[in-house]
């Protein structure tokens, strides 16, 4: 009838996402055979091939996602052990180095509870410790 107005079909989020949007032509836009201008059919393939994109990422196989986190759970697990391995030889490869240090300064510089002939001041370097062929200095 002449009065009743259409009244618009009520949909939800997911099947107005799905629904398919034509862009109108009008007479300005379109060419005079009545194709659509290449930039416009540009813009609308890229407009079609992101959602198509964007599908295909959202439709991930629940045995894949399964996959996923077994593979995560068992990856954690194994850097977890191998970190505290590695933190196990730093520590072993710094208390080494701290060994080392300590020999090479006791050999250098002997304490004073060496007892070198009970005398405080009578060292066999005299010099501070250097070895004489160290010296930069040429009056040897």
């Amino acid at each position: 009838s002449v009065g009743e107005e259409k009244r618009p079909i009520m949909m939800s989020h997911q099947q107005f996402q799905q629904q398919e949007r034509v862009i109108p032509i009008t007479g300005g836009q379109s060419n005079p055979n009545g194709e659509v201008s290449p930039r416009k059919r540009r813009v609308r393939m890229k407009r079609t091939k992101r959602r198509k994109r964007s599908r295909r990422k959202r439709r991930v196989p629940i045995h894949i996602l399964i996959a996923h986190s077994k593979a995560r759970a068992i990856t954690e697990r194994f850097l977890g052990l191998l970190r505290a391995e590695v933190e196990k030889v730093t520590l072993f490869a710094h208390a080494r180095m701290g060994e080392l240090a300590d020999t090479v300064g006791s050999l250098r510089f002997p304490s004073y509870d060496d007892g070198i002939n009970g005398n405080k001041g009578d060292y066999p370097l005299s010099d501070g410790g250097i070895h004489p062929s160290a010296s930069s200095s040429s009056d040897e």
